[in-house]
């Protein structure tokens, strides 16, 4: 059968564009070796990844009926995004079923309805197109990459997407454990606020990378350990703030993942550190990827910075992350402070 190449689902969460200068640069945190456990995988995998970031509050409305009529269509935009089940929410696990859909002002929808299989071992993708009627949308396929045809209906309600799957009679006969598989699904937003405890994150597969784990006081989270998380070998590396009751207490962004896997094979983390960066009294961190360049095939080293805010917030610092990386003073934890003083 025919295997769909998987749809990457990243979502994209702000992103604070600041500079450094020249200031002094405060640090404290770990310069491990790479972990020479984890296999080579590329960040850049075709996959099903649905991950959220907790600590971002979402523009949530009150459970309950359908959507009130309105005169305009312009309600539908703010369901553009990803919606997933209440499970892979609570474990935070990047595979599962999802739907990625952008809708305009008209009520016109694009996206892709997904499904994946642990390790990605099976992916099929459906793509979506049409209009939003009265709360709900109709779309037929013809192909989910496994043989399966068939119609995806979707309903809006207020705080949830009832999504329901399919198969034509033909369809049927066809192993049904492969493919986008049929059923009626209520799915919520991926950046709906949720609390998580560690025994979430292992029951979503994810496991520590444990060299790159460890203890620190952080500003507003006190005492917290930081966590380093990979689920299974998919190359996928989650980042995390766990306090002493096992409760998450922050996840970090993952949109970073559009950069680094972006001409490179990213094999492991090699070193993390916390350091003020820009002087406002709040330790950012600094986390080293290491791999293999795919056009040269020679080792390289990725820098990622996260920048704190003032509430806690951690977000993705795009710009001063390729600063670092664009100067090549990304080789280990020392080269990168000495750059950024």
């Amino acid at each position: 059968m025919n295997k769909k190449v998987a749809l990457v689902v990243l979502i994209t969460i702000g992103v604070l564009l600041t500079g450094c200068g020249n200031k002094q640069v405060k640090t404290e945190g770990t310069n491990n070796t790479q972990n020479n456990a984890i296999k080579k995988q590329s960040t850049n995998t075709t996959a099903n990844t649905v991950n959220t970031n907790s600590t971002i509050a979402a523009n949530t409305v009150n459970s309950g009926s359908n959507i009130s009529a309105q005169s305009s269509t312009n309600v539908y935009t703010k369901y553009s995004g990803t919606w997933i089940d209440n499970d892979t929410l609570k474990t935070d696990r990047p595979f599962g079923r999802a739907i990625n859909i952008n809708i305009d002002k008209n009520a016109n929808l694009k996206g892709v309805v997904s499904n994946s299989s642990n390790g990605f071992s099976h992916i099929s993708n459906v793509n979506i197109s049409g209009k939003i009627e009265n709360n709900k949308f109709t779309s037929n396929f013809n192909d989910d990459g496994w043989g399966h045809s068939g119609t995806i209906e979707l309903e809006f309600k207020n705080n949830e997407i009832i999504c329901a799957l399919n198969y034509d009679a033909k369809s049927l006969k066809i192993n049904s454990d492969w493919g986008i598989s049929y059923g009626t699904f209520n799915l919520v937003n991926s950046n709906t606020p949720i609390s998580r405890t560690i025994t979430d994150l292992r029951n979503g597969g994810w496991n520590d990378i444990s060299n790159q784990c460890f203890d620190v006081n952080l500003n507003k989270y006190g005492k917290v350990k930081f966590l380093t998380e990979t689920n299974f070998n998919t190359g996928l590396y989650n980042f995390y703030l766990e306090d002493s009751k096992g409760n998450i207490a922050c996840k970090f962004p993952v949109d970073y993942r559009n950069d680094i896997g972006q001409n490179s094979l990213v094999e492991g983390v090699s070193a993390i550190s916390l350091a003020d960066v820009n002087n406002d009294g709040l330790k950012d961190v600094i986390v080293l990827f290491n791999g293999t360049d795919s056009n040269k095939n020679v080792p390289i080293s990725i820098c990622i910075i996260f920048s704190q805010k003032n509430n806690g917030v951690f977000i993705y610092n795009k710009s001063l992350s390729e600063k670092v990386n664009k100067s090549g003073n990304n080789k280990d934890i020392k080269s990168v402070l000495n750059y950024l003083k």
